[in-house]
């Protein structure tokens, strides 16, 4: 079931980089030693939507699966659409956004001492970049 959906970006008017098929990645940022450490963990799944309004940011996990005190879900939500945008820019050939997507975030792990919601920034991108290295890319022109 999906909780809710965010536009991230609108569709192009000109030529723009899309992925060349659909592709499920977890992004992992994970540095944990004797005191404070970074953990977060995300799935995310990359669908081509050339009928979509640019890229689409859904959420699949509910806040009462969501195990932490200290922050909200959404707090987790925005970090990861944050980080998506910047995956998405860096991985781009012409640095413009990747755009014709419907990314949802499946799962998030997390780890009560050492997770923040920035870092599910970092996880995020690299989420985008394997999702870039696995599907590909293609140039498309709008029609």
């Amino acid at each position: 079931m999906v909780e809710s959906i965010k536009v991230l970006t609108p569709t192009r008017e000109r030529f723009f980089w899309a992925l060349d098929q659909d592709t499920v990645q977890t992004g992992r940022y994970v540095h944990q030693t004797g005191g404070p450490g970074k953990f977060a963990v995300v799935r995310l799944r990359f669908q081509t939507d050339f009928d979509g309004p640019g890229v689409v940011l859904a959420n699949e996990v509910v806040e009462e699966d969501f195990p932490h005190d200290d922050f909200e879900l959404d707090e987790i939500v925005d970090a990861i659409s944050q980080g998506v945008l910047v995956g998405l820019s860096e991985a781009s050939p012409d640095s413009e956004p990747i755009q014709a997507l419907k990314i949802t975030v499946m799962d998030i792990a997390v780890q009560l001492v050492d997770t923040l919601p920035q870092h599910f920034i970092e996880a995020a991108q690299r989420a985008v970049q394997q999702a870039v290295d696995e599907a590909g890319l293609v140039y498309i022109r709008p029609s």
